[in-house]
């Protein structure tokens, strides 16, 4: 086999596995929702609250945890989710979560 046929042999090769990478990391992406809910009241355990949102179509990883008054409700969802996104504010209102102060969101897409 000729040089230049080995060039262009390896060059399509080292394409096609690029290609195929970006693809691979493209389908796995994920984003990450972060909301900092501040309330005046809370219940003595998040535990509804963490059930529900584990309980969630798409969600593959969440978190609740407490700062102060601030609950803060983690969760991870692949990129290209057709799922509606979640209302933890509303969630948690229903939950018994009571005088909302405020929140933040964050969000974070991961390749």
């Amino acid at each position: 086999m000729k040089a230049s046929r080995r060039v262009a042999v390896a060059v399509a090769v080292v394409g096609l596995a690029l290609l195929g990478w970006v693809g691979y990391r493209a389908a796995i992406a994920t984003a990450v929702y972060t909301y900092r809910i501040d309330f005046a009241t809370l219940p003595e355990s998040d535990d509804a609250l963490r059930e529900w949102l584990a309980s969630q179509p798409a969600v593959a990883a969440s978190s609740v945890s407490r700062d102060g008054q601030t609950v803060v409700v983690e969760y991870v969802r692949s990129l290209y989710s057709r799922q509606p996104l979640l209302d933890p504010v509303g969630e948690a209102q229903r939950l018994g979560y009571s005088g909302l102060r405020g929140f933040t969101t964050e969000y974070e897409g991961r390749w």
